[in-house]
């Protein structure tokens, strides 16, 4: 659990609280990459990325979750998620302290994704699970 709103709760408590899982500035990135490397590519690479951080998210093995730090750190800056980029590099670099935070912004990467348009594009397509 990365939070709660105590009941009762005004609107603005409710809002505030989900304020931050709100798909953010990803989205213009993806859209420059998929302009430029054509959409079918660049949603097979946020499908990529997708299983990468649910495949991370999985880890709590403590060499294991460093493993793949760095990989996940240098794709998320590349598709346009600076703050999870900062982070896992940092998880990659041995800092025990960006762990928590790294796994509660790779959890709402994961939301902007299944909320991308080209990401849903794809999941629609024949054979796809999602």
């Amino acid at each position: 659990m990365d939070g709660h709103v105590a009941k009762p709760f005004a609107p603005e408590a409710l809002r505030e609280a989900v304020e931050s899982w709100r798909p953010r500035n990803a989205s213009t990135q993806i859209a420059r990459l998929a302009a430029i490397f054509g959409t079918a590519g660049i949603a097979h690479l946020l499908d990529g990325f997708r299983d990468l951080l649910e495949n991370q998210l999985g880890l709590d093995d403590g060499a294991a979750r460093y493993a793949g730090a760095h990989r996940l750190a240098g794709i998320a800056g590349t598709l346009g998620f600076p703050d999870l980029s900062r982070l896992w590099l940092a998880v990659s670099e041995g800092d025990d302290t960006a762990y928590a935070e790294a796994r509660i912004n790779a959890r709402k990467a994961l939301v902007e994704i299944d909320a991308n348009p080209i990401s849903a594009e794809r999941s629609r397509g024949p054979g796809t699970s999602r």
